[in-house]
């Protein structure tokens, strides 16, 4: 069985820069951790979108606001699109230089 080559020009700018978000997370993690001396958590980057989804739901639905399950899927979410949308914007900026 052959395997096709996957080319990344074929695929879109907005999924490449919401999946590459997350090793770019990662480094910052280790680089804060070490210039801070450990005083900064590893997956501090994780903390902003907990937060909002908890003050969000916390007020309607309480259970599902402490759901780990449903934080976690949050804060993968909430990353991915904000790395999908800077890719989208650099597309266009890249689009209307040209």
């Amino acid at each position: 069985m052959n395997l096709k080559e996957v080319s990344l020009r074929k695929v879109p700018i907005w999924v490449l820069s919401g999946s590459v978000i997350f090793p770019i997370l990662m480094f910052l993690g280790f680089i804060f951790y070490g210039l801070s001396s450990g005083k900064v958590n590893l997956f501090f980057w994780m903390i902003m979108p907990s937060i909002f989804l908890e003050e969000v739901f916390e007020s309607c639905c309480y259970n599902l606001s402490n759901s780990i399950f449903l934080n976690f899927i949050f804060i993968i979410l909430f990353w991915f699109l904000i790395g999908a949308t800077i890719g989208y914007w650099v597309k266009k900026l890249r689009e209307k230089k040209k």
